[in-house]
């Protein structure tokens, strides 16, 4: 009895309701940059060190719509320990390359590795883009 009521109700709301558009597919760094005019976070789901999953986050950050507008960028390939070391050498610090790789190749699942080079340059293009801005936008 519940459950047609409630089948009832969705019925007669549903019935003035406008036919739904019908989905088109966007370029995928377009559809990011809009969602960054509307909402505080973006998320994309993780790689796993998939080369696409990397390529598009390179291209996300090299876009210049994006560069200067998204603060922050959090990333599950790199292990709390090394954050500062990550944190300097994104900020432009000199950092050895060893110490840099340890902070994602030591991680704290076994099993698990980040030694692709897609990581390291991730790391490495946040950098560069950092650079190019002042630092208030970095």
């Amino acid at each position: 009895m519940i459950a047609t009521a409630l089948l009832a109700s969705l019925l007669a709301a549903g019935g003035g309701a406008q036919a739904l558009k019908p989905a088109v597919p966007i370029d995928p760094v377009d559809g990011i940059v809009d969602a960054f005019k509307t909402h505080q976070v973006v998320m994309l789901p993780g790689g796993h060190g998939s080369k696409p999953a990397h390529d598009l986050l390179l291209k996300i950050l090299r876009d210049p719509r994006v560069q200067g507008t998204v603060t922050d960028v959090v990333v599950e390939f790199g292990t709390s320990r090394c954050q500062d070391v990550i944190d300097r050498f994104v900020r432009g610090d000199a950092i050895s390359d060893a110490a840099l790789r340890r902070a994602w190749q030591d991680t704290t699942i076994a099993g698990v590795t980040n030694d692709g080079p897609y990581v390291e340059e991730f790391y490495r293009a946040v950098r560069a883009m950092n650079s190019d801005l002042p630092k208030q936008k970095r």
